[in-house]
């Protein structure tokens, strides 16, 4: 019975929070500017922490919208001259983002290149902390290997980013639980760690936080907090006994 009660207490805890976990996100190129207004409308219900949208729509979104907004920079893959990321930041700024989440050129980590890696990753952290922009890097663990991961994990806490991000969402796969716990163990409590890709439900969300991610990336975050508020619900009206 004791193993039951904290299961219930572990999922009551992390379910609770996760609403605010949560950067609630947009990156369709195949829909209007409409959609995107569907988009906002419809998370205002929620308390997210933040949009994510493309950079290109970053200005209408903060113009209509109560949240921080997120703009992605050399999204969704990366390899894009490092001058032209750095130019996607000041666009960002000067329309009203608060962060963006830049994608790495991953061709230098394959190619052992760690020098031109580090190079990368503290031009961005220096410009986007320039502009007052809080900065996450996405690393792709769906293409590297657990000593890839643990290399470029510590040049991005060397170089004072703000987060860690796991995935784009367009990788072979989205986040895995190991791939939190392998950065937490390099990263500690020194920066961040956003979890993306492929987080679809409440349960999923609430065990990427118990391991370690402080941010949760999804385009799902209406649907898993709907999901969460459920699950609480039923928790403490079916369990009482048990969350004393």
């Amino acid at each position: 019975m004791t193993g039951l009660t904290n299961s219930i207490k572990f999922l009551k805890t992390y379910l609770e929070v996760i609403e605010g976990k949560i950067d609630q996100t947009m990156l369709k190129f195949d829909v209007g500017v409409k959609e995107y207004e569907k988009f906002v409308e419809k998370s205002e219900k929620y308390s997210f922490r933040a949009l994510v949208v493309p950079s290109s729509m970053v200005g209408y979104v903060v113009s209509i919208t109560k949240y921080p907004v997120v703009g992605v920079v050399g999204f969704p893959y990366g390899y894009y001259p490092l001058a032209s990321k750095l130019e996607e930041i000041r666009y960002c700024a000067r329309n009203g983002a608060r962060e963006v989440d830049a994608v790495l050129n991953l061709i230098n980590l394959r190619s052992k290149n760690i020098k031109e890696v580090r190079r990368e990753v503290k031009e961005l952290v220096k410009e986007a902390h320039n502009h007052g922009l809080k900065i996450k890097l996405i690393i792709e663990t769906s293409i590297l290997s657990d000593s890839e991961i643990v290399d470029v994990s510590k040049i991005i806490m060397e170089e004072g980013a703000d987060y860690i991000k796991t995935n784009t969402g367009y990788g072979s796969r989205g986040v895995l639980i190991k791939d939190v716990v392998l950065i937490k163990e390099v990263v500690g409590d020194k920066i961040g760690i956003k979890a993306a890709g492929g987080i679809r439900s409440a349960i999923d969300a609430a065990i990427l936080l118990y391991f370690g991610a402080d941010v949760l990336g999804t385009s799902k975050g209406i649907e898993i907090s709907k999901e969460a508020r459920r699950l609480i619900k039923q928790f403490k009206n079916s369990c009482k006994q048990w969350l004393k």
